[in-house]
């Protein structure tokens, strides 16, 4: 009884041991707003119309993206509207838009995305129903240090 608890003490004291060495990961991290609106492009977004922004982009440096903007829906005969962001030639991040409007966020891990050095950043919905506002868009890439 006496050994178990012991050794229980020692494991409870042992527990912060060498926690001085790791650092946080916001010190490990370094950021960097990419893409900060939609620029002059449409913002409606419908199946026979996609919105691409800006041309092509570099993000080859980074580790990891995330992608938010605001999704207004104008047309609401389903409960619910799929939208699609294009990375690159083959990279598609999927996400569904159910309120009236939403706040939309996709992360994804630049090795995921073919070509990372040479993207084109497109909107795409495929169902002939869907009305999107598209607004607020805002990209930022980390890279670890």
């Amino acid at each position: 009884m006496h050994k178990t608890l012991l050794m229980f003490a020692a494991a409870v004291l042992c527990l912060g041991c060498g926690r001085a060495t790791v650092s946080s990961p916001d010190e490990n991290l370094t950021s960097g707003t990419l893409i900060d609106g939609f620029g002059n492009e449409p913002r409606v977004l419908t199946s026979s119309k996609i919105i691409r922004v800006g041309t092509y982009y570099d993000f080859s440096e980074y580790d990891s993206l995330r992608i938010s903007f605001r999704a207004t829906r104008l047309a609401t005969e389903r409960p619910f509207d799929e939208i699609l962001v294009k990375i690159g030639p083959s990279t598609y991040l999927r996400d569904s838009v159910f309120a009236i409007q939403e706040d939309v966020v996709l992360n994804v891990s630049v090795s995921a995305i073919s070509k990372p050095a040479f993207c084109a950043l497109t909107f795409w919905t495929l169902d002939p129903l869907t009305v999107l506002e598209l607004s607020d868009l805002r990209v930022v890439g980390w890279r670890s240090e």
